[in-house]
C-alpha cells in the first residue's frame, strides 16, 4: 500500500514537473538534470514557450549549445504527443558532435535522477513514440529548406550558429513553426550582417533575446563593464580569482579582443560580434566590406565616355573563361582606375570567345589582357600569346599559380583579389553598378591561416558551394586586371608600355562590329 502511495506521489510530482516547464525552468532543470540553468538560459526557455519565434543573439560561449538541448528535451516532455523538435545548423559537426552530444548528456542525467523519459537518443535521432520524436538534420542534405515529414501540432524548429544558415532553410523552418503552438528559436553570434538571420531580427521580426558578455554570469559576478575592459581596471575587481562559471566567456577574453589594435579595438568585427553580440558594419571574414564597396559603386562617373577609354593608354582586359553550362565567359575592363564588367556570354564557342575578346582589345587599345587559362582557357592563352592584338601584352594567369609572395599569400588568386581589396580601402577606384558583381563581392570570404596569418581568399569551390553553385565570373574577371599591378605595372599611373604601341594606330571602334559601342561606358 505504501509503494502504491508513493508511486501515485511520484507520478503526481512528475505531472507537476511538466506542467512547470514554461513558469519555472531553473527549478524544472534541478529537478531533470541536477543543473541550475543560468539567467541567460533560463530567458531563452521561458521565451520558446511563448514566442512563435525567438531569436537569440549572443556572445561568445553563453551557453547556448546546453540551452538547446534542454530545450529540445524540455519540449517534447512538455507537450507529450504529437510534438516534434528539429535541429539543424550551419555545418553538420555542430550538429551531431556538439548539440546532440549535449541532448544525450541530459538524457542520461535525468534518467538517473528517475526521470526515464523514452529510449536514449541515438546520434541524431530521438524516437519516443508516434509522432513524438526529435532529430538532428545536416545543412548540406537540407538545402532546399523543405523538412518534409516533420509538421506536427507542437513543432519545434532549433537553428544553431543561425548566422550561417541559408535562407531556404529560414524558409523552410518559418512554413514548418507557422501554426499556434509551434515555435522556431534562432541562436547564433552576430558575425555577418548580411544573413538571413540579421534581417530578421533588423526588421523585428520574433522576439529577440540579446546577450552580451557584460550580461553574461562571469561578467556580473564581479560587476565588470565594458569601461572596465577598456581602461584594464577589470583584473583589480577579479583579483586572480578563478572564474564562478568556467565554461562561460571570461573577461579576459573581451580585454584580449579590445586591445587588439591591429583589428581595431573595440571597433573590429570581432570585439563587436562575440563580445557585444551585435553586428558589425561588415562581416568578420568579408573580403570586401560592404560600405567600402558601396561606395566604390557610388563613385563611379556616369560621365566616363568612350573618348577617355580610347585616349586612355593603360587600359587593362581580364577575361574569364567558361564553357557550356551555368558559368559564363566574362570580360572586365580596368581604365582610369575605373573597374567595370564590359560583357558575358554562356554558352559561347571557343572560337567567339576569342574573337570577341580580339575585338575589344583593339576598340580600347588594350595594353593589356590577363586570360584565365585554367581548364579549357588554356588553348584561348595559349592562341593570344602566340598572336598578341597589336599594343597589347597578353599574361596568362592559374588561379593556384604560387603568389609573388608566398610567404603572405597562399596563392596567386589570393594576392589579385588581396590586391583590389588594398585598392578598395585606399578609396581611389570606381565600379560601374552591377548587380550580380556587387552580390559575389558581398559574399566572398577571406582567413588568415593561424599558423604563419598567410591570406587565404576562399577557393571558388567553396564559394559555389555556400551560393547555390553560382560562379563568382563577373568577380573572377575583375580581379584578372589586377595581375599587371603584381608585376610592377599601376593602370592609371606608370604602365610599362610596350613597343608595338609606337607603331599601332586607332581604329574606328563602330568597325569592330560592336554595334552601340557607347553604351558600355
Amino acid at each position: 500500500m505504501n509503494d502504491e502511495k508513493a508511486y501515485q506521489e511520484w507520478l503526481e510530482h512528475v505531472e507537476n514537473v511538466r506542467q512547470l516547464i514554461p513558469h519555472d525552468p531553473e527549478y524544472v532543470c534541478q529537478e531533470l538534470f541536477g543543473l541550475t540553468p543560468t539567467d541567460n538560459q533560463v530567458e531563452i526557455i521561458k521565451a520558446t514557450f511563448k514566442y512563435r519565434q525567438v531569436n537569440a543573439v549572443t556572445c561568445h560561449k553563453v551557453g547556448k549549445d546546453l540551452s538547446s538541448a534542454a530545450i529540445t528535451y524540455l519540449w517534447l516532455f512538455h507537450w507529450g504527443a504529437p510534438a516534434k523538435v528539429v535541429t539543424t545548423a550551419n555545418n553538420i559537426a555542430q550538429v551531431k558532435d556538439i548539440l546532440w552530444d549535449e541532448i544525450r548528456s541530459l538524457w542520461k542525467k535525468a534518467e538517473e535522477k528517475g526521470f526515464a523519459f523514452g529510449p536514449e537518443p541515438s546520434q541524431l535521432k530521438w524516437d519516443i513514440g508516434p509522432n513524438h520524436l526529435a532529430v538532428g538534420m545536416s545543412p548540406d542534405t537540407n538545402r532546399d529548406g523543405t523538412f518534409q515529414g516533420f509538421n506536427s501540432l507542437h513543432t519545434l524548429v532549433i537553428l544553431d550558429e543561425a548566422d550561417g544558415i541559408p535562407a531556404p532553410i529560414w524558409e523552410g523552418a518559418k512554413g514548418m513553426t507557422s501554426n499556434e503552438g509551434s515555435c522556431l528559436l534562432a541562436l547564433g553570434n552576430p558575425v555577418d550582417p548580411e544573413s538571413y538571420f540579421c534581417d530578421e531580427v533588423t526588421s523585428e521580426i520574433g522576439h529577440t533575446i540579446r546577450i552580451s558578455a557584460y550580461d553574461t554570469p562571469n561578467f556580473r559576478y564581479f560587476g565588470i563593464t565594458e569601461e572596465d575592459i577598456i581602461d584594464g581596471s577589470w583584473e583589480k575587481k577579479v583579483m586572480g580569482q578563478p572564474m564562478p562559471f568556467p565554461f562561460l566567456i571570461a573577461p579576459q577574453y573581451a580585454a584580449d579582443k579590445a586591445k587588439k589594435t591591429s583589428d581595431g579595438g573595440i571597433n573590429s568585427t570581432s570585439y563587436l560580434a562575440r563580445v557585444k553580440a551585435v553586428w558589425p558594419k561588415n562581416s568578420e571574414h568579408a573580403l570586401f566590406p560592404g560600405d567600402l564597396l558601396q561606395a566604390a559603386f557610388d563613385r563611379w562617373n556616369s560621365t566616363i565616355t568612350l573618348k577617355d577609354i580610347l585616349t586612355n593608354e593603360s587600359t587593362t582586359i581580364g577575361q574569364d573563361v567558361a564553357g557550356k553550362g551555368k558559368d559564363g565567359a566574362v570580360q572586365a575592363m580596368a581604365a582610369c582606375l575605373n573597374y567595370q564588367i564590359y560583357k558575358k556570354a554562356k554558352n559561347q564557342r571557343q572560337k567567339d570567345i576569342e574573337s570577341d575578346l580580339r575585338q575589344l582589345c583593339l576598340l580600347t587599345k588594350a595594353s593589356h589582357v590577363v586570360i584565365d587559362e585554367v581548364g579549357i582557357g588554356t588553348a584561348l592563352a595559349e592562341s593570344m600569346e602566340d598572336h598578341p592584338p597589336p599594343g597589347t601584352i597578353v599574361h596568362r594567369v592559374g588561379g593556384a599559380r604560387k603568389s609573388f609572395y608566398p610567404e603572405r599569400f597562399f596563392n596567386l588568386r589570393s594576392e589579385l583579389y588581396w590586391k583590389f581589396r588594398e585598392l578598395l580601402f585606399e578609396g581611389k577606384i570606381a565600379l560601374k553598378p552591377n548587380k550580380e558583381l556587387k552580390h559575389q563581392m558581398s559574399k566572398i570570404k577571406y582567413q588568415e591561416l593561424k599558423e604563419d596569418m598567410m591570406i587565404k581568399v576562399q577557393p571558388k569551390a567553396d564559394y559555389k558551394k555556400e551560393n547555390k553553385g553560382q560562379s563568382p565570373d563577373e568577380m573572377d574577371a575583375l580581379m584578372l586586371t589586377m595581375m599587371p599591378l603584381l608585376e610592377g605595372d599601376r593602370p592609371g599611373f606608370a604602365f610599362v608600355e610596350p613597343t608595338s604601341r609606337e607603331t599601332f594606330k586607332p581604329m574606328n571602334p563602330y568597325d569592330v562590329g560592336f554595334g552601340d559601342v557607347d553604351e558600355y561606358f
